[in-house]
């Protein structure tokens, strides 16, 4: 186990249009000892982002064609005096396009669906180091 897991419960943002997935997700989150906040407009996650800290953000993307990650290039270039939230991104597919999409928008995890709850938690402990520079930089 990573100190992350052991000391520090995350706050974590998910973006996800369809709500039982999110809902999913959430469950699994908050079962880690996690807490999740759901957002399932773009707009509520712009809301969401300016109002709160996150240590950590999760957008699920239904299709390769819905690809939109201008939500994560936004927020990043209003904060780019600050430590960068880490963000994993849940896809159908990740070619090539995908991927060039996801690193062109500083996307540091990108997980192919259907996902396992370990894959998630893997992901998580996977961004410690960025999430605890990030926190100490608050």
């Amino acid at each position: 186990m990573s100190s992350l897991e052991v000391t520090s419960s995350l706050r974590i943002l998910i973006w996800n249009p369809q709500p039982l997935g999110a809902q999913i997700l959430s469950r699994v989150l908050d079962n880690a000892g996690h807490r999740a906040s759901v957002v399932v407009t773009e707009a509520d996650a712009l809301t969401a982002l300016e109002r709160n800290f996150f240590d950590l953000l999760i957008v699920h993307q239904n299709t390769p064609e819905d690809m939109d990650l201008a939500l994560l290039k936004l927020h990043r270039f209003a904060h780019s005096d600050e430590p960068q939230l880490p963000a994993i991104v849940l896809v159908p597919e990740a070619d090539t396009a995908v991927q060039e999409q996801c690193r062109d928008a500083g996307v540091d995890i990108i997980l192919t669906l259907p996902v396992r709850p370990s894959q998630v938690l893997d992901a998580l402990n996977d961004l410690t180091s960025l999430i605890q520079r990030r926190r100490m930089a608050v």
